[in-house]
């Protein structure tokens, strides 16, 4: 037989096998679901979803009763994987017409914790924050976790947040209420 030929079979096999090693990895660590994906780097997490679009998802949670945090799950070629998990302590005393510092997530993602979340509004450089209900998750889960009456609000931004004023805002009379300067 040629030589050509024999490193031609040669390679071609070793690139299908580093194909098909790939391709397992690659499916061992993907999921059906984000959750599912999330769940998988660490089990005990109350998830709190924010969105699914696309190829990308963002899920807060509570790890430990004491910690509260965020990450993007992607959705690859084979399914959907987690990235990296960031936290800080959640502080449950929130006081009303303050906000409760924030915490971020890379350099697009803030989030934080409010109530009278269907009374005010969070805003940075003229972003709108969005908001979620802690009470939508199971009462059995409000309770034991003590968010009843909070909400998580959250603001991601195509450009990077390194700097502004975090406002906020009465949504009837645009009155600030409060200010924190990141």
């Amino acid at each position: 037989m040629n030589k050509y030929v024999v490193k031609g079979i040669v390679a071609f096999t070793t690139v299908v096998g580093l194909l098909v090693v790939w391709l397992f990895f690659e499916n061992s660590n993907s999921y059906i679901k984000p959750e599912e994906a999330l769940l998988a780097i660490e089990e005990d997490l109350i998830l709190i979803p924010a969105y699914k679009i696309d190829d990308e998802s963002l899920l807060f949670f509570i790890k430990d009763h004491e910690h509260l945090g965020a990450s993007y799950i992607h959705k690859g070629l084979l399914g959907w994987k987690a990235g990296h998990l960031a936290w800080s302590p959640l502080d449950r005393n929130v006081g009303d017409n303050q906000l409760n510092g924030y915490q971020g997530y890379g350099d697009n993602l803030i989030y934080g914790l409010m109530t009278n979340g269907d009374e005010q509004i969070v805003t940075m450089n003229n972003d709108v924050a969005y908001m979620l209900n802690l009470e939508m998750l199971p009462a059995q889960i409000v309770d034991e976790y003590q968010l009843n009456g909070l909400y998580l609000w959250y603001i991601k931004s195509d450009r990077v947040m390194d700097e502004g004023e975090i406002k906020l805002v009465n949504k009837y009379s645009n009155e600030v209420i409060d200010l924190i300067l990141k």
